[in-house]
């Protein structure tokens, strides 16, 4: 039995395509190709993302100086990504969304919400003492809603690791340490 990506119903093995939704369906280990229905519900899915993030931010349309937390996010076009290429402004390009399952995608729409509502806060002056930059978190490995007492752990965690004193590497453990700071509001 293969289990369909989309609708996470399962098919018999001699089955190419999902008879529910059209998807087509693929063994675990190999890189799943996506018809081109589905690369359009896709993009129809983000590019409301990116409608959610204009009515939340601007209330109407944004003037041409204001930049969208979507354009760092997210690349629709479909021109291919080459391993030697550089890669774009983008965090997800379309191949990469396309590759993902449900839970992957949920996670990514949970950090860009988490990106937009800190953005939004900080240009409205909302300040929290629970308000963190999602941008620092995700350089400790941590998500867009972690509080104070998850902060401190992984900050004990990753200067035990990146201490000098245990042959770990100094500019990392500096580095950390702006960021802890950062967070935090500490000298």
């Amino acid at each position: 039995m293969k289990k369909c990506p989309r609708c996470l119903k399962y098919e018999d093995e001699s089955i190419r395509f999902c008879k529910h939704c059209g998807t087509e369906l693929f063994f675990e280990n190999r890189f799943p190709k996506r018809s081109g229905r589905v690369i359009n519900d896709i993009k129809r899915r983000v590019r409301k993302l990116k409608k959610a993030e204009r009515t939340i931010r601007f209330k109407e349309k944004p003037n041409a100086k204001e930049t969208l937390i979507w354009d760092s996010f997210f690349d629709l076009s479909n021109a291919p990504v080459l391993p030697d290429t550089p890669a774009g402004k983008a965090k997800y390009t379309l191949a990469e969304l396309s590759s993902m399952n449900r839970e992957e995608y949920k996670d990514i729409v949970a950090e860009f919400f988490a990106n937009v509502y800190y953005l939004y806060y900080m240009e409205n002056g909302i300040l929290s003492a629970n308000l963190y930059s999602p941008s620092l978190l995700s350089q400790l490995d941590l998500p867009p809603d972690a509080e104070e007492n998850d902060i401190k752990k992984r900050f004990r965690e990753l200067a035990k690791k990146y201490h000098p004193d245990t042959d770990g590497d100094p500019a990392k453990f500096i580095e950390l340490m702006k960021v802890y700071e950062e967070l935090t509001g500490t000298e």
